[in-house]
């Protein structure tokens, strides 16, 4: 290293790039919901988002709406926010009657075509993405979730309070 030569600061680095890994930054996306409202995931920053991949097939996505919901109505006004992309094929019908079903108020946002999935590397469903305030990918979790156990929403109190 030759004097006013600097270092890369590694962990800066890896915050800068956008990959769907621990520590990266999370790829950005613009979706629309079922009424064609869109959405931008660089949209959200300053907030903790919780972003889930899911299916209306699948029966662990159907498990954990229930509790996503839940939080969602807890924090929804304390700086969080709940991005879910439903990846059902051929049309958007069984996703609309879904969110009906299950009384959903977050974000459903439409991927049939599964390219924000593939960004994403999306392989399982469900799969959840936890980014902090900075869109930073702070979890990935693969498999369904009861989202108001203590240690899950403790995982995503903390990052709202940091």
């Amino acid at each position: 290293m030759s004097c006013g030569e600097q270092k890369d600061n590694p962990s800066k680095k890896k915050a800068t790039l956008e990959k769907p890994e621990l520590g990266f930054s999370a790829p950005d996306f613009v979706l629309n919901d079922f009424k064609n409202k869109e959405y931008r995931l660089s949209g959200l920053k300053g907030k903790v988002v919780l972003l889930n991949f899911w299916a209306s097939w699948c029966g662990p996505c159907r498990m954990e709406m229930p509790s996503m919901e839940a939080i969602y109505q807890e924090l929804k006004d304390k700086g969080f926010e709940i991005l879910a992309v439903n990846l059902d094929r051929g049309g958007s019908e069984k996703g609309k009657e879904f969110v009906s079903d299950y009384q959903l108020t977050f974000p459903v946002l439409v991927d049939s075509h599964g390219e924000t999935a593939q960004r994403y590397r999306v392989t399982a469903l469900p799969t959840s993405f936890l980014l902090d305030k900075d869109g930073i990918i702070k979890e990935k979790i693969i498999g369904g979730r009861n989202w108001s156990e203590p240690s899950l929403l403790g995982k995503i109190v903390t990052l709202m309070e940091e």
